[in-house]
């Protein structure tokens, strides 16, 4: 019997960079830049702030986009993944789910650990996309049948998308076959539940899990790939036969000919759809429709007195028809919503969901294929009535001469970035982007994609905090060098009980840190964020003790931001401090002024 697992798990790791056509390249390239925009753009999705509050802390490894902060690997993969589908404006493949989530944000997390070059950063999105796209497509979870009626399975979700980032890291590290086939095991052991189906049939409020947690999908793939290149066996056979994966996911069948159909000849990363709009691939069409007339006739949101919009059954049955919008989650599904803000909000952006209350907007089902969501728009609008049709968005691969092309790209890109990036920074990283292939080591495209020492406040109070992080490394002498390392003998024999809990009774040891040292510290910190001369207010507690060695991890968080009788805005903030282990070693308040800069937006004054 043919083992689809070893045969993937053979392309995984024997591709090289030099047998991976060009055109396949060059369609990687893309993917990096769309997935990075959309990366940086969900930074501010409340959902992506609580995740990068649970999962930054730990060894460092690895660089969170934006904010900058350095946080142990998996951690990195988590939260870079989770943000890169936050928004849900990355791509879909074949309008099976999204796949660039967890394949890119995890391949540069491991890149940039690891030292690797552009080229092996690209073969590594490239190939990890390419495997699971395949496993995605092989399938059967959304179907119309003859008589139009369209099916989807009770039980479905995302899980195959980690299959991209255990083979992107994988290849990374370097694994053996052997290995890899481990990875692809140990991968379907760690993989979060299939969740889809329930979320498909779930009404406002939706929750911020969507159909699957990117992150956790994402981090169990890179995880799996380290656990292999550590020695541990998993399932060498998880893809194949009557109990496979496509069995544990929910799939109705297996269409087996597609994981290997074109292997090494076909590259699916050059069939993916991109989307200009921040939600669901099934309103594409009609936010695209949207758009033409109003461009095409001239019409604005005061001239229109009503808009139908008929889409695919799916749809439907998806609840896109709500017009309850509680969250930034249910906005991106739904339709009416989302046909109101391409009306009212102007070019789409990581803050569109702000931008626009909804209009009236009646949806009817229209049956259609599932490779295709046939729409059609009519604009009721000062005694017209004008009607558009179409079976694709501008962006879709099912269309090629409406294909987008790299302007498109690159322009949604510059909307994604600039809420959190400076112009020049967002310049480069297009440079770097475009010569990825060729470059030494990804971690300037990592620096790039830092937002720097400026950081932006909203004006009025935010429903997530915005954190900055500041890594410290604790390094002085004292003494001579005979009486340091006495000193350093008796403080590592008395911390081995006293700082990892293994003893009764508390020792300390000979030096350490006075308090009032690590609260000027945490202090330097915060004025370097936010300007000495604009930090009226700080107070901290004391938690625990610091050494000689010790890193310190200095997070603020803007919690509220007010107005004072004069007029000026002022943040309020809270101070954490800890060690390199995690561990609280001083938490406080600060309070800052904030001052307006261009575009409306606030941010504290730079030192």
């Amino acid at each position: 019997m043919t083992s689809y697992t070893r045969l993937l798990s053979e392309f995984s790791s024997a591709v090289t960079t030099e047998g991976i056509p060009a055109a396949a390249l060059d369609a990687t390239r893309r993917l990096i830049l769309d997935t990075l925009g959309c990366a940086v753009g969900g930074t501010g999705v409340p959902s992506s702030g609580i995740v990068a509050r649970v999962r930054s802390a730990g060894p460092v490894q690895a660089t969170l986009l934006v904010d900058g902060a350095r946080v142990g690997l998996l951690p990195a993969v988590h939260i870079n993944a989770h943000r890169a589908n936050a928004l849900d404006a990355e791509e879909t493949i074949r309008h099976s789910g999204h796949l660039a989530a967890a394949t890119v944000p995890p391949a540069l997390a491991v890149a940039e650990h690891l030292g690797s070059t552009g080229a092996e950063f690209v073969a590594a999105v490239c190939v990890g996309f390419d495997v699971a796209a395949r496993i995605a497509l092989s399938l059967r979870t959304l179907d119309t049948t003859p008589d139009g009626r369209t099916v989807i399975s009770p039980v479905a979700g995302s899980s195959w998308a980690a299959f991209a980032a255990a083979v992107a890291a994988g290849r990374l590290l370097g694994l053996s076959v052997e290995a890899m086939a481990n990875a692809f095991g140990l991968t379907v052991a760690s993989a979060p539940m299939p969740i889809a189906g329930r979320w498909g049939v779930q009404a406002s409020p939706r929750p911020m899990t969507k159909y699957g947690l990117y992150g956790a999908i994402a981090e169990a793939g890179v995880a799996a790939a380290l656990l292999a290149d550590a020695g541990m066996d998993g399932d060498t056979e998880v893809l194949d036969g009557e109990h496979g994966f496509w069995r544990m996911n929910g799939s109705r069948s297996c269409d087996w000919d597609v994981l290997t159909s074109g292997l090494g000849t076909r590259w699916l990363v050059s069939e993916t759809s991109y989307k200009l709009f921040p939600a669901c691939q099934w309103a594409m069409p009609a936010l695209d429709l949207i758009y033409r007339i109003t461009t095409e006739v001239g019409i604005v949101a005061e001239d229109i007195d009503a808009v139908d919009v008929r889409v695919p059954a799916a749809a439907i049955t998806k609840h896109m028809a709500e017009r309850t919008v509680h969250t930034v989650v249910d906005g991106q599904f739904s339709i009416p919503h989302l046909v109101a803000l391409a009306v009212c909000g102007g070019p789409p952006g990581p803050d569109v969901f702000d931008r626009a209350t909804p209009i009236l907007s009646h949806l009817m089902a229209r049956q259609g294929h599932a490779h295709l969501i046939p729409t059609e728009v009519t604009v009721h609008a000062s005694g017209r009535r004008i009607t558009r049709t179409s079976n694709t968005g501008d962006h879709d691969w099912y269309d090629h001469a409406a294909a987008q092309d790299d302007g498109a790209l690159r322009a949604k890109f510059r909307r994604f970035c600039e809420p959190y990036l400076a112009a020049a920074a967002v310049e480069t990283a297009l440079d770097l982007v475009d010569g990825i292939a060729g470059a030494a080591s990804v971690r300037p495209l990592v620096a790039a994609l830092v937002a720097g020492r400026e950081t932006r406040l909203p004006s009025v109070a935010p429903d997530f905090p915005i954190r900055l992080i500041i890594i410290i490394d604790w390094i002085w002498s004292y003494g001579s060098p005979s009486e340091r390392e006495r000193r350093d003998d008796a403080k590592d024999a008395e911390l081995s009980v006293s700082r990892r809990g293994r003893a009764d009774r508390t020792v300390r040891a000979s030096v350490f840190a006075h308090g009032m040292l690590t609260m000027a510290t945490t202090a330097q910190a915060l004025t370097g964020w936010l300007g000495e001369e604009n930090l009226t207010r700080y107070g901290v507690r004391f938690k625990k003790q610091v050494w000689p060695g010790d890193q310190l991890i200095v997070t603020a968080e803007v919690v509220d931001v007010s107005t004072d009788e004069s007029g000026q805005q002022l943040a309020e903030l809270t101070v954490t401090t800890r060690n390199g282990a995690g561990e609280e070693v001083l938490t406080g308040y600060a309070t800052a002024r904030v001052h307006q800069i261009q575009g409306g937006r606030s941010t504290a004054a730079r030192a």
